[in-house]
């Protein structure tokens, strides 16, 4: 199914590209999501979970079993002597029982009901040589030990394994998002700056066919001339050195999500956002993994300290039943005339010299649930600082791209002046080198800025389990 959806997805990006030519940030997040690896294995872990939850909630149902035993006896010893033989046996016995089970939550034991049938064959004594045994109805009520309930503490584990496996999967998610527009920005910015080197070098071309001409004209010095072909080999070397970088990106970025022959859109500059740090800090208690986490380890360990805890001292287990039960020569005189049964127990067991063990365990128990707690503690404030940071670095980044973007349009008017001015021979070349300059740096910092903020924003994403931008 999921192969399907990644197929679908690549067939539309197909049909878009074939007209356009393009793909954009979130198209390309969407096929990572379906067919990367990540996806893949994020996938796989959340279904093995859900799956997992599924057959735990299962066993709370009514469960009904058919049990077959069969059984053949030869011989039988003295019980406190195996070497001494008391008596020939040559029987052979069957036991078939119907049983319904059901798990009580509310008191952590076992209901049941059963119907049992029992055929026995004598071959050693003739005067016995058939004997049924039929139990048509026994119910009862056993439990392992009272007063503690393993199925309360099993089902709120279980919830918290449940929550923790879909927090981590949405984690997954967003963390394949922030891959893929790292990825997906790198190779943008790499074209970007490829497209720049490229048009400066068939500018400083340009620019140095004029001088040429000027020189012939006697109307610059050699050294001018001489600046201007240095000026045209740096911005060729300045090419080629992005088109490397161009290619390795698109390479990676290829291969991630696994289309090729495409081109990339420029994001637009985001609008600005005011971040609630109360609201981040709710969103992230609620969707982070980490959250969850410590909640299922808090957990365990408190089941064991319980559970520890109800071991120290006198335990007890009963098994409470009652029903009917007759043998007979036959199965029909077996099930006439039933008398009431009632196999109940009660067990007891009193530690007279236990050297401390139980108390011990409940003593290690406590200290281990300490020092879970410990740990959880520390998880959450390093947590909370990397929350403080990426909520700082996505203000800051968003403020910054708005910066840089005044800044570079600035720079480019400044550079297409002196361009035409160094062209109409109002301005020198170290006038142009510098503003060629200004103009590049410019540029290559709104393309960082612009990654940085949408690797802030992906990464704040990622902590919140949410998009953020839908919170305002």
């Amino acid at each position: 199914m999921r192969k399907a959806i990644a197929i679908i997805i690549a067939l539309s990006c197909c049909i878009c590209l074939g007209a356009q030519q393009r793909l954009t940030l979130n198209q390309a997040i969407e096929m990572a999501q379906t067919g990367s690896y990540e996806a893949e294995i994020s996938d796989a872990d959340y279904q093995a979970g859900m799956w997992q939850f599924s057959s735990f909630m299962s066993t709370f149902k009514p469960h009904l079993e058919f049990n077959v035993n069969p059984n053949y006896v030869k011989e039988a010893y003295e019980p406190f002597n195996q070497f001494v033989k008391t008596r020939d046996y040559n029987m052979l016995s069957a036991t078939a029982e119907l049983r319904l089970n059901q798990k009580v939550t509310a008191l952590g034991g076992d209901f049941y009901a059963a119907s049992s049938g029992i055929w026995t064959e004598q071959f050693a004594d003739p005067n016995m040589a058939r004997i049924f045994g039929a139990s048509p109805i026994r119910i009862g009520y056993q439990q392992q030990l009272l007063g503690f309930n393993p199925y309360k503490w099993d089902k709120k584990i279980e919830d918290a394994k449940m929550k923790h496996v879909e927090s981590r999967h949405d984690f997954e998610q967003w963390n394949i998002a922030r891959k893929t527009a790292q990825l997906y920005l790198e190779a943008l910015r790499a074209t970007s700056m490829y497209d720049m080197y490229k048009n400066n070098s068939e500018t400083s071309e340009y620019l140095y066919r004029i001088g040429v001409e000027k020189f012939n004209l006697t109307s610059i010095r050699n050294d001018e001339l001489s600046s201007l072909e240095l000026q045209w080999n740096n911005a060729l070397n300045s090419c080629s050195l992005a088109e490397v970088q161009m290619k390795n990106a698109l390479a990676e970025l290829y291969s991630y999500v696994g289309m090729e022959g495409f081109s990339l859109t420029m994001p637009a500059n985001p609008d600005y956002l005011l971040l609630d740090r109360e609201m981040i800090m709710s969103l992230v208690e609620e969707n982070n993994p980490v959250y969850n986490q410590n909640t299922l380890m808090l957990l365990e360990a408190r089941r064991k300290e319980d559970r520890a805890k109800k071991e120290v001292g006198v335990q007890a287990s009963v098994d409470l039943n009652l029903g009917l039960q007759n043998y007979g020569a036959n199965l029909g005189s077996a099930y006439g005339n039933q008398g009431l049964l009632s196999v109940s127990g009660v067990n007891l067991r009193i530690p007279i010299i236990d050297q401390k063990t139980a108390k011990d365990k409940y003593k290690a128990a406590q200290f281990e649930a300490k020092s879970t707690d410990a740990e959880a503690k520390e998880n959450l404030r390093l947590l909370t600082v990397e929350v403080d940071n990426a909520v700082r670095d996505f203000e800051n980044y968003q403020t910054l791209v708005r910066s840089t973007s005044t800044t570079m349009e600035l720079a480019d008017e400044a550079y297409r002046q002196a361009n035409d001015n160094y062209a109409n021979g109002i301005a020198d070349i170290n006038t142009f080198a510098i503003a060629q300059t200004r103009k590049e740096s410019a540029y290559a910092n709104y393309l960082n800025a612009l990654c940085c903020y949408w690797d802030a924003y992906y990464r704040l994403s990622m902590l919140c389990g949410t998009d953020i931008l839908s919170i305002r």
